[in-house]
Formats: structure tokens, C-alpha cells, sequence
């Protein structure tokens, strides 16, 4: 499966269950270089920061780091290259 028909079904899934699904696009001096594909905010404040890949696509080394860092941070991140893998949010 292509990446952005995987971006497709799990946007829509989630937003049929009601989350909304934000496409990070970080503008400005850094860039969006490193950063998750997509911010998933949920009932209750949860957060989830989600990277979509296809079943053999690799991270970066800077989408790792970032993906680190956000954990550090405490917030829960998931490579994503099913729509299956968000059914548990």
C-alpha cells in the first residue's frame, strides 16, 4: 500500500470516530523535516503523534530522533503501517 492511500484511511477512520486529525506541516525556520506525519487529539486530552510509513518504508535518522524525543517528553508516538495499528486509540 502506498503511503498516502494508507495517510487517506487512517485520517478517515479516525475522524468517523470522531478524533481530529491534524497534518503537521511545521512552517518557519526548521522546517517539518523529523516531524510526524500527524497529530491525533482524542477525549480526555489525549494526544497521539502518528508516522505513517508504508510495510516497508524506513524511518529517517531524524524522524528517529524526533520520535525519541517525543517520548521523553511523555507523549505517545506510533509508527503507523496499517490502518489496524490505530484501532486501539
Amino acid at each position: 500500500m502506498l503511503e498516502r492511500h494508507l495517510h487517506r484511511q487512517v485520517r478517515a477512520g479516525l475522524v468517523s470516530r470522531g478524533y481530529l486529525v491534524l497534518k503537521l506541516s511545521m512552517a518557519g525556520r526548521y522546517g517539518s523535516a523529523g516531524w510526524p506525519d500527524l497529530l491525533v487529539l482524542g477525549t480526555r486530552g489525549k494526544v497521539w503523534f502518528l508516522e505513517l510509513k508504508s510495510p516497508l518504508g524506513k524511518l529517517t535518522v531524524l524522524q528517529s530522533r524526533r520520535i525519541a524525543s517525543l517520548r521523553e517528553l511523555g507523549f505517545e508516538v506510533r509508527v503507523v503501517r496499517h490502518r489496524s495499528d490505530v484501532d486501539d486509540l
